[in-house]
């Protein structure tokens, strides 16, 4: 993307490897490193310098929905057990996961331009040993983080069981508890 008003998307690698519907496990080939930057990734700059990716979000290796319509032979090894998603690659699956996070910044924030809503995502960006020092070419100003959207986790008690029970394999019992977010 070089719309210098748009949100572009690098893509990481989220998950190597998965559980198929035919019960078998399988990864990419050749077997990438979780975190890293996604091979097939585009790079930035623009041609006049212009600092591009924005930001990257989880791409390689996203289990996203599979449509009824899609003719799966020969896919079973990219169906996971429950049969209705899939394992796929691409930054068509980290700008969805970006646009998702937008969308919760545009509820916290309300209306704001696109030059404020880049600002909110590459504020709260997260930076490791993989993105190294941020904003660079490769991910933009880091991997998309929820804390642009202020998303406080909740805050959840377990009243029972109280961790005095013995619990027995292959039976049932109740679970209770409070939660405030």
């Amino acid at each position: 993307g070089s719309g210098l008003s748009v949100v572009t998307v690098a893509a990481y690698t989220g998950k190597a490897s998965w559980l198929s519907i035919d019960g078998n496990n399988y990864s990419w080939s050749p077997l990438p490193t979780l975190g890293a930057i996604a091979p097939f990734s585009s790079r930035g700059p623009l041609r006049d310098g212009t600092q591009k990716p924005d930001i990257t979000g989880p791409g390689f290796g996203v289990v996203s929905a599979l449509s009824s319509g899609v003719v799966t032979t020969g896919l079973q090894p990219y169906i996971v057990p429950d049969g209705k998603h899939w394992i796929q690659a691409g930054t068509s699956m980290s700008a969805p996961m970006v646009s998702g996070l937008a969308a919760l910044v545009l509820k916290k924030e309300g209306a704001i331009t696109p030059a404020q809503m880049k600002t909110e995502l590459n504020t709260f960006a997260r930076t490791d040993v993989y993105t190294g020092a941020v904003p660079n070419v490769d991910w933009g100003y880091g991997k998309m983080s929820g804390k642009s959207a202020d998303m406080t986790a909740p805050v959840v008690t377990v009243s029972a069981p109280n961790g005095a029970e013995v619990l027995t394999a292959g039976t049932s019992s109740n679970i209770t508890w409070s939660a405030t977010d």
